[in-house]
């Protein structure tokens, strides 16, 4: 189908607020969102996004991506089109209707997706950056949540190369590793309580995997904070200093990825943290948003060409974004006792709660 660029720069300007654009190009068209200036308006950055996918005959992937943001604007402008709503090609999903036609495309689309990132994934082994393995997750879910409105079994791992829409994949799901880790932010308060209850659980014949002992010269970080993420228990020191530190947020982020987060997680939050109200959890928010923003202006004074490394961080703040709010929230609804309470009864709460998780 021909479609009329000015008919789409309207549907784009009328679906999408100025965040979810500049989301969905940061998304889904990363080689247009990186040629965005400061000082381009919304108008100039969608006149590159229409450029770019004229040429590359990507208008009917656009329009997918605009209706997962606006259905309803996307379905009018189909009408306009003179594409009427097929009866034939609707389900009936609690209430509201989905385009199986739509659904089957967008899956179409993710599959594909993820077996490039799976492939990239592959190659790089242990050195695979971050944002990749995140993707990665983020697009299963979605998939999953696709073939159940399709009617299929959904699958629970990344489709090997070549597997067919609807196919499920029968690979094995991680298990969690069997040992216990701590994570937490290195110096001050964090590293006292550290080593008190690294002896406490010493003192039971208890060894905990902790970075400064565990982690070999020029072992690989990343792949250390994976571990953990994978870990059966975690114990997490929660600081001020924790929260606002990529390493330490990779750590919590990655734990929460692989699922369980509540039952393996085992939390000392320190005073400091300041997550108990919601005020103080949106100091995060704005934290991680800043961060993002100064580094977003940083990428955009050098060439394209010299960025490899630093959008996987700002893909790792992102995420962090993302997910501190919630998991903040999380942790300020657990009954972690206080750091004192901890010490005072030699960290025996902790240990059986450990223990019992462990015996699982």
């Amino acid at each position: 189908m021909a479609y009329n660029s000015a008919n789409i720069r309207k549907l784009l300007q009328n679906a999408l607020s100025d965040e979810e654009f500049t989301s969905l190009c940061f998304d889904y068209f990363r080689s247009v969102y990186d040629q965005f200036s400061a000082g381009m308006s919304r108008l100039q950055k969608t006149q590159r996004l229409l450029e770019y996918c004229e040429r590359q005959g990507k208008f009917n992937e656009l329009l997918a991506y605009v209706r997962e943001y606006n259905p309803g604007q996307v379905e009018k402008f189909m009408e306009t089109m003179g594409v009427p709503a097929n009866s034939q090609t609707r389900q009936q999903n609690g209430g509201g209707t989905k385009d199986l036609n739509h659904i089957k495309s967008l899956l179409d689309i993710k599959l594909h997706r993820i077996k490039v990132l799976t492939e990239q994934k592959a190659t790089m082994g242990p050195h695979t950056p971050a944002y990749i393995t995140m993707e990665i997750e983020a697009l299963q879910a979605e998939i999953n949540q696709h073939e159940i409105e399709l009617g299929i079994a959904p699958s629970s791992t990344p489709m090997p190369v070549g597997t067919p829409a609807g196919s499920s994949s029968s690979a094995p799901v991680i298990q969690p590793e069997r040992e216990i880790f701590v994570s937490y932010a290195w110096g001050g308060d964090s590293e006292t309580i550290v080593n008190q209850l690294d002896q406490a659980f010493q003192a039971k014949g208890i060894t905990i995997i902790r970075d400064k002992r565990d982690l070999g010269y020029k072992g690989s970080i990343k792949e250390f904070m994976k571990k953990i993420g994978r870990g059966k228990a975690v114990i997490v020191v929660i600081s001020k200093k924790y929260l606002e530190s990529e390493n330490c947020m990779f750590e919590l982020v990655q734990i929460a990825a692989n699922d369980q987060f509540y039952d393996r997680i085992f939390p000392i939050v320190l005073n400091d943290a300041n997550i108990y109200k919601p005020v103080q959890r949106i100091h995060y928010v704005k934290y991680w948003e800043d961060q993002i923003k100064e580094l977003d202006e940083a990428i955009k004074t050098v060439g394209a060409a010299n960025l490899e490394g630093i959008r996987d961080d700002i893909d790792l703040y992102t995420k962090i974004r993302a997910t501190i709010a919630g998991l903040t929230n999380t942790l300020k609804d657990m009954n972690t006792l206080t750091p004192d309470m901890h010490r005072d009864a030699n960290f025996e709460h902790l240990i059986g709660a450990v223990e019992q998780k462990m015996a699982e």
